[in-house]
């Protein structure tokens, strides 16, 4: 592994600076060990390299930060105003024209974690504090009934977490059927168009048992769970057909 971080650096630096393929040597080695990160042997390394650069001249890191967007999921933000720009999801398909489904993946995951596009310094989160500790037992799937459009948007890109520490996305730890749903039985009752399955395995900071991550409470109608963390698209499927 170690000789091929090597020829990485030296093919990289062919068309790079070395800082930049520093970076890229740095990242993949660390990323190696968690099994959440690894590239395709038959990926070129070059050819990675080569979008990197291009996409630094498009956003550099100097002017530019990553952050998500509610509806556009990760978009560049200029540093000197905070106006939003492009998403990373159209830059990488209509901009940089990467064709294959599994090289955007993989090249949108590494921009991802590329420190380089790290927002600027926050001031301490009031989610700092550790409010709600980590429940001894959490269901494996909770559910949320909602609208047809919020469902399509969840299934593509997962649900983001908005508000403060004491909000959270409500859900139900029992499937209820959609005409006792349509009647508002149940809890967080936002819609009875579409009902999504959430497996809380899925989501990272509850499956690494995170305080202020997920919380049970008492409400009308029964219990319901707040998952107070963004829920990736990878926990959610549809079940409205379980439902009927």
């Amino acid at each position: 592994r170690a000789a091929e971080i090597r020829n990485m650096r030296t093919r990289a630096a062919q068309s790079l600076d070395p800082a930049l393929a520093n970076v890229l040597g740095e990242e993949l080695a660390e990323e190696e060990g968690d099994g959440d990160f690894v590239f395709a042997r038959d990926v070129e390394w070059v050819k990675l390299a080569g979008w990197v650069a291009e996409l630094y001249k498009l956003f550099p890191p100097k002017d530019h930060y990553l952050a998500k967007d509610l509806k556009k999921g990760l978009c560049f933000y200029s540093r000197a105003d905070k106006s939003r720009g492009e998403s990373l999801d159209n830059t990488v398909r209509v901009t940089l024209r990467i064709a294959d489904g599994k090289e955007r993946e993989r090249f949108s995951k590494y921009v991802a974690r590329d420190r380089s596009y790290a927002p600027p310094d926050q001031p301490k989160k009031e989610e700092d504090a550790v409010e709600y500790p980590f429940p001894m037992m959490v269901p494996g799937v909770v559910y949320r009934w909602c609208s047809g459009a919020d469902a399509r948007t969840a299934l593509r890109q997962g649900i983001i977490k908005t508000g403060g520490i004491h909000d959270g996305i409500p859900t139900m730890p029992n499937l209820i059927k959609k005409g006792f749903a349509e009647k508002g039985g149940g809890v967080g009752i936002v819609s009875a168009e579409k009902c999504l399955e959430i497996t809380t395995a899925r989501i990272p900071e509850i499956a690494r048992k995170e305080a202020n991550s997920i919380r049970r409470t008492p409400a009308r109608g029964g219990v319901e769970w707040k998952i107070t963390v963004d829920i990736p698209a990878a926990a959610i499927r549809d079940c409205t057909k379980d439902a009927k």
